[in-house]
């Protein structure tokens, strides 16, 4: 008889707020939350005329010339937000599967064929994909990069003028989550 092992499902929602932008961020590395959080997504996306998801990948730090694993995966709709630990994940859902692969969806962010190409090692496959660098074209007194990253994007359609504090620069993606700040 196999024994049952309890798991610890880390999970943490951080309401985030910015003048009057107010966004849910759920954390976690548990693939129950993933699939609560996409079920929940996929009820509101019958209510929108046009499915469109924000997606961003956070990778390993490069320790070979092997292609870089995902160790963050982070999905939005509207003001949802899914932070997920992929690299620390027990397992993989098979609604994150289905869910990527929906051709009815479009996956947008930045550069984001090297995301969808980072997630091969993991078999999630974006199927339908919109990339904001060569869709909204940025003056250049909004940003003064040649290529906006997706939170230059995020501020100049937003119209906010939120900042990198440092210690977001620099995160080390590989930890495990952890409550202590």
């Amino acid at each position: 008889m196999a024994k049952e092992i309890e798991m610890q499902v880390f999970s943490v929602q951080h309401v985030l707020v910015e003048g009057s932008l107010s966004i849910v961020a759920t954390v976690t590395d548990h693939p129950r939350v993933v699939r609560k959080w996409i079920n929940n997504v996929s009820n509101s996306l019958q209510k929108v005329e046009m499915n469109v998801i924000g997606l961003d990948a956070e990778y390993m730090e490069r320790a070979t010339r092997k292609i870089q694993r995902v160790a963050v995966l982070q999905l939005c709709l509207e003001d949802d937000v899914l932070v997920y630990h992929i690299i620390h994940a027990p397992s993989i859902p098979g609604e994150l599967h289905d869910f990527l692969s929906r051709e009815d969806i479009y996956f947008s962010g930045a550069a984001i064929t090297g995301d969808k190409q980072k997630l091969e090692p993991y078999n999630l496959d974006l199927k339908s994909i919109a990339d904001l660098q060569t869709r909204i074209k940025i003056h250049v007194e909004d940003c003064d990069k040649p290529t906006p990253s997706l939170f230059d994007i995020a501020n100049f359609v937003l119209g906010t003028n939120l900042q990198k504090g440092d210690e977001n620069i620099k995160v080390v993606w590989m930890g495990e989550l952890s409550l202590d700040v």
